[in-house]
């Protein structure tokens, strides 16, 4: 999500914070003010967008050691992005296994025919 809010590190530092090992785990007024930030932000800012076959796409993956997630975005005439498909998905234990660059191969073969009918136009 950082990629499409602006100053998201900002939003969730009120989060990340309470994260770290050293820190006892406590909700207090600051997290309430960053959840209240993020909460507004992600209900005010249009996420999604419809698709416009006139301009460029592009797909954007991102692998972890549990999950895959991929993100459609397209450029417009101004070259600001915006965000057409998420899409999320937890990697069973056997994918888990698998380097960096595998899950990455293995999701892009995945798109590819999940997203067909915007590549092959």
């Amino acid at each position: 999500m950082n990629r499409f809010i602006h100053n998201y590190a900002k939003l969730i530092q009120g989060f990340t914070r309470l994260l770290k090992k050293e820190i006892p785990f406590i909700w207090d007024e600051l997290s309430q003010r960053y959840f209240d930030a993020l909460k507004h932000v992600l209900t005010n800012v249009p996420l999604l967008h419809p698709l416009d076959y006139q301009w460029d796409y592009f797909i954007y993956l991102a692998a972890s050691d549990a999950n895959i997630d991929l993100v459609l975005v397209q450029e417009d005439h101004s070259i600001s992005k915006h965000v057409i498909y998420y899409m999320s998905r937890n990697l069973t234990k056997i994918e888990m296994k698998n380097a960096h660059v595998e899950k990455l191969a293995f999701e892009v073969v995945q798109d590819v025919q999940h997203f067909h009918h915007y590549i092959l136009l």
